[in-house]
């Protein structure tokens, strides 16, 4: 199956639900898919290989723990960096916004 930016235009909750319709396709009709994505934050857990382009030549590519969590490629790794984490911290019940 080939996806182009198919959760593009939606909210984070419907993305999700989305991606699960997909990965339960793909686990029960053994389907291997293509998912072009801007939104790297929505690969972890869902693909198995990620592959990054940067100015039409690809920048990394790899499984996708390795390049979702240790990009080697400056591209990749500014991608992630201006990605903005929420989290709780122990001490204080505030959210804050960092990386």
């Amino acid at each position: 199956m080939i996806a182009d930016e198919p959760t593009a235009s939606l909210d984070p909750t419907t993305q999700r639900e989305i991606l699960g319709v997909f990965r339960t396709l793909r686990d029960e009709l053994g389907l291997a898919m293509v998912s072009s994505r801007t939104t790297l934050a929505l690969l972890a857990g869902f693909a198995d290989r990620v592959l990054v382009l940067y100015g039409g030549r690809v920048a990394e590519m790899g499984p996708a723990n390795a390049v979702l969590s240790s990009p080697k490629h400056p591209y990749p790794r500014a991608l992630f960096q201006s990605m903005p984490q929420i989290f709780e911290d122990k001490g204080n019940s505030r959210k804050q916004t960092c990386r």
